[in-house]
């Protein structure tokens, strides 16, 4: 029949006690350890980097985090009140040990503003709406047939020098019309169709440079283009 000496139950004593010194101690270091670490004034916060945000002024709450200890700051928190803006697309916070926060923001870009609700909205190559903040010069967008393909013609032409484009209707279901403007202030209105939009915007460029009369390019059928001047011709 097996048996317990009394040296082993000793020594099993021994081992629990040794377990459990070592356990309190190892917690005791953790807790007080991080309540060292949360005291620290090494680990303050003296800077915080906010890049991308333009369309809004910087939060209170991230203005009031110098100071702030940079472990308790909750960069989950930060993150989502920044994502709260509807024309926010997305938003890093980044803690800099031992003393800076650094928070990158991407903001929506306005293609056009179209009316919604009652009220005059931005919306971007995503056809997701915010609210306009006064800056924008981009095209007024009437209709939503062809409102996706207006905002792929919007994107595709983003930076053309040549011309810029002041008004879109997407009331038809298979064409977009735009009124542009070149370069000497001169109004076109021009049809583009619902495709090939890039090779369509470079047809267009080339005839702004060599005809400033035409009031009206019908460039669906590229690379047949109809073209009308002022006066009917």
């Amino acid at each position: 029949m097996a048996y317990v000496t009394r040296k082993k139950k000793r020594a099993r004593k021994v081992r629990v006690f040794k377990l459990l010194f070592w356990g309190l101690f190892l917690a005791g270091l953790f807790y007080g350890g991080g309540a060292l670490l949360g005291s620290w004034s090494a680990l303050e916060v003296k800077e915080v980097v906010v890049t991308g945000l333009t369309r809004h002024p910087v939060p209170s709450r991230i203005s009031a985090l110098k100071g702030e200890n940079l472990l308790k700051v909750d960069a989950a928190s930060l993150r989502e009140e920044l994502l709260d803006n509807t024309d926010v697309k997305e938003v890093q916070v980044r803690k800099a040990y031992p003393d800076k926060i650094i928070i990158t923001v991407v903001e929506r870009r306005p293609l056009g503003l179209i009316k919604a609700g009652g009220e005059r909205m931005c919306v971007d190559d995503e056809g997701v709406l915010f609210p306009e903040n006064g800056s924008e010069e981009i095209p007024v967008i009437t209709g939503e047939a062809s409102l996706k393909a207006g905002l792929r013609l919007l994107a595709e032409i983003r930076g053309k020098t040549e011309f810029s484009v002041k008004a879109l209707s997407c009331r038809a279901p298979y064409e977009v019309v735009a009124t542009v403007v070149d370069e000497q202030g001169h109004s076109v209105v021009c049809n583009f169709g619902k495709e090939s939009f890039r090779e369509k915007a470079e047809a267009l460029a080339e005839l702004i440079k060599v005809n400033n009369k035409m009031h009206y390019v019908d460039l669906r059928f590229i690379p047949y283009v109809v073209v009308r001047n002022g006066g009917g011709d």
